[in-house]
């Protein structure tokens, strides 16, 4: 994620980083709290309230999660100005990984539709 740091999006990287990586969590917390939802009469019951705190309770733990990561990242002294100046080296084998994720994803994409 420096590709974004270098050519100016200062924080990008980092997050586009903490995003990707708290989805499992954003995940896990739209089931709990459908269950929860559900087990409360669900949607014929509450009706766009409930579909409302559905999306209030999952906003606010992956708010919270996401605070979280960034005050530990501040501990450890992230800074997004703080970008390494020396360029960035591909190698072959780093291109043959992305070819090969790519031709993965577009397999997959053609073989489920």
């Amino acid at each position: 994620m420096l590709a974004f740091e270098r050519v100016g999006l200062h924080g990008l990287g980092f997050a586009l980083g903490v995003a990707f990586h708290s989805l499992g969590d954003v995940l896990r917390s739209v089931s709990t709290a459908w269950a929860s939802l559900k087990m409360r009469g669900g949607i014929r019951t509450h009706g766009w309230r409930g579909v409302e705190f559905l999306g209030i309770i999952v906003i606010g733990e992956a708010l919270a999660h996401v605070d979280d990561i960034t005050a530990a990242a501040q501990m450890r002294g992230y800074h997004p100005g703080n970008v390494p100046k020396e360029p960035v080296r591909v190698n072959l084998r780093q291109v043959a990984v992305v070819a090969l994720w790519a031709a993965a994803g577009l397999t997959l994409r053609v073989v489920l539709g």
